[in-house]
């Protein structure tokens, strides 16, 4: 659009969104003013022939801007996406780019979107001040506070890629729920995009990315600094089965997490086995299910449970500094109820750590939440029914399985009777299905960031947080972990109730720093270089075989390149020609 050729609209509005089919592309163009309008894709591509929006940089490499400040929705779109005549809908407060299926029980698939600078439903980066739009009616409204620059909600295959994505409620926001089929978010990449300052300065509820559903990668992002203020959300929250996050930077999230993977919520009833035979059981006796579906409802299950009992995060470069540092920058399994926690193994190698601050501490990573190991290894708070010496599942019949409201004792019994039946065992309640973190090759570099004295880092937050060191992990400081004891009664048995990381011995005690710091590369002579030890059968579908540098002049962008090996410990194989003499050798 925007060149004068054929095919040319005059702006994004002017774009039929409502009819796009597979194979179509639209072109925007870069020009020096904003464009104020909202963009929706209603409508799916194939796997061959998506439908594609994808942003024209000018000869500086300058992104076109999607604004939603004083932005526009196309006019035509209103009897698809508006709602009673005078009411806003639903969902055009949400999202400058939309990606959603209409009507309510379809889904869209096969949409990619790149090459754009999405910004601006808060004003500035220093405010949580709200900018105001106009519906497909005309009338004006602010943004909701929950709004993300990409919103997406019933969609699957869905490609965001190389955009600058910024000054948002929600960077990208994925609504993943359990009315059917249609409505879980499934095979999304978001890769190689730049996340800024996006959350509320005074609040830790909204993030740089907030995901739900299944198969979701997040690769060669750069995830700059979270909004200004005194709070601030994650870079990276997920509540999906099937994560993998590899090769990003993530910058400082002040008071909060950088990766954040926890329990899934609005889709459980598809995720959890046991959840997932309430609804099925309801549907069935709705005649909303035929038997034949519920067979494949079931494989379907199988293998949604086998991908969340595993998430994997590699090749990250992953950087703490200063007095904003965020005391815990890898947090898994659950932030509000322990009875869908993630569990399985968070497989974490073959990352960068580097943590520089002159005082405080941090500790790199735990499994849990604030309510203690009780929750973790003992019996569930919600009422459940011990039967034949496990926990069952026990639930009321007249359950909406679609609620996701996080609260369980509406529908929880405490024992099988006329209304209430048995859905078999959780699958949490043995050391075996007990979280815990299998990690590698990763290389932690504590540092000060002026002078002399540095910062405490802590392994594990908790002394009850399973953390398996299991060779080639690298650190310049003494290894100390979480400061809370541990009852008797839950130590793993492998465990013991000092605390609960094994394998600390592994641990290859160095000085020093063994990297440059501005880019992360490995110092020629670098402790790091020759010492990975080789990742296990489980890993060998998800080597580490890309790497990136990032550029400390250039904030947004990464160099991407092959690892030609797996020798070296951390996120880049390739030494720097830099002795970089005031960062040490290493020892």
């Amino acid at each position: 659009m925007g060149t004068g050729q054929p095919g040319d609209y005059a702006s994004i509005g002017a774009v039929p969104w409502e009819s796009l089919d597979a194979g179509d592309t639209v072109r925007i163009f870069y020009r020096d003013q904003p464009y104020a309008e909202k963009i929706y894709l209603l409508r799916s591509g194939t796997q061959a022939q998506p439908i594609r929006v994808c942003g024209v940089p000018n000869a500086e490499g300058k992104l076109p801007v999607i604004t939603g400040k004083d932005a526009t929705t196309r006019a035509e779109l209103q009897p698809i996406i508006g709602d009673d005549p005078g009411k806003l809908s639903g969902f055009e407060n949400l999202g400058v780019v939309t990606i959603i299926a209409r009507p309510f029980d379809e889904q869209v698939s096969y949409v990619q979107v790149d090459g754009l600078h999405i910004t601006g439903t808060l004003v500035g980066d220093t405010t949580d001040t709200l900018n105001k739009f106009r519906d497909s009616r005309g009338a004006e409204f602010r943004w909701d506070e929950r709004s993300g620059c990409v919103r997406m909600k019933r969609a699957a295959h869905v490609v965001i890629r190389d955009n600058e994505i910024s000054n948002c409620g929600y960077g990208i926001f994925t609504a993943s729920t359990a009315e059917n089929d249609q409505h879980i978010v499934r095979d999304l990449l978001v890769a190689g995009n730049y996340f800024h300052d996006n959350g509320l300065r005074n609040s830790d509820q909204r993030h740089q990315t907030y995901l739900q559903g299944v198969d979701v990668t997040v690769e060669y992002n750069y995830f700059g600094p979270t909004r200004h203020g005194t709070k601030g959300g994650n870079h990276l929250k997920t509540r999906v089965a099937g994560l993998i996050a590899r090769y990003n930077y993530f910058d400082n999230a002040p008071n909060a997490h950088l990766i954040d993977i926890v329990e899934v919520e609005e889709h459980r009833s598809y995720i959890m086995p046991w959840r997932h035979r309430e609804r099925v059981d309801i549907l069935l006796a709705r005649h909303e299910m035929t038997a034949q579906q519920a067979v494949a409802a079931d494989a379907l299950n199988d293998s949604d449970y086998a991908k969340y009992k595993n998430a994997y995060v590699y090749g990250n470069l992953i950087h703490l500094h200063g007095t904003g540092a965020p005391s815990g920058p890898i947090h898994c399994g659950f932030d509000n109820t322990a009875l869908d926690r993630q569990p399985g193994t968070l497989w974490l190698y073959n990352n960068t750590f580097l943590y520089e601050a002159n005082s405080g501490s941090a500790n790199l990573v735990y499994y849990g939440a604030d309510s203690g190991d009780g929750d973790k290894y003992g019996p569930y708070e919600m009422k459940t029914k011990n039967v034949g010496g496990e926990l069952h599942y026990i639930s009321n019949d007249n359950h909406d399985f679609m609620d996701g409201d996080g609260e369980d004792d509406d529908n929880i019994c405490e024992a099988v009777s006329a209304t209430c039946r048995d859905r078999g065992r959780m699958l949490q309640d043995t050391p075996d299905d007990y979280g815990n973190i299998k990690a590698y090759n990763n290389a932690i570099v504590v540092l000060p960031l002026s002078g002399t004295q540095k910062a405490t880092l802590l392994l594990t937050r908790y002394k009850w947080d399973m953390l398996r060191l299991n060779g080639g992990n690298w650190i310049n400081t003494a290894a100390q972990f979480g400061d809370k004891p541990i009852n008797d009664q839950f130590v793993w048995p492998e465990g013991n109730t000092q605390h609960h990381v094994l394998g600390a011995e592994t641990l290859i005690q160095g000085t020093g720093s063994p990297i440059v710091r501005g880019t992360f590369e490995p110092l020629n002579g670098s402790d790091l270089l020759n010492k990975a030890v080789s990742l296990p059968a489980e890993l060998q579908a998800l080597p580490p075989d890309r790497q990136v540098v990032r550029d400390p002049a250039k904030p947004g962008r990464l160099t991407i390149s092959p690892r030609t090996t797996l020798k070296t410990i951390g996120a880049i194989e390739t030494a720097s020609s830099s002795t970089d003499p005031g960062q040490g050798a290493g020892s």
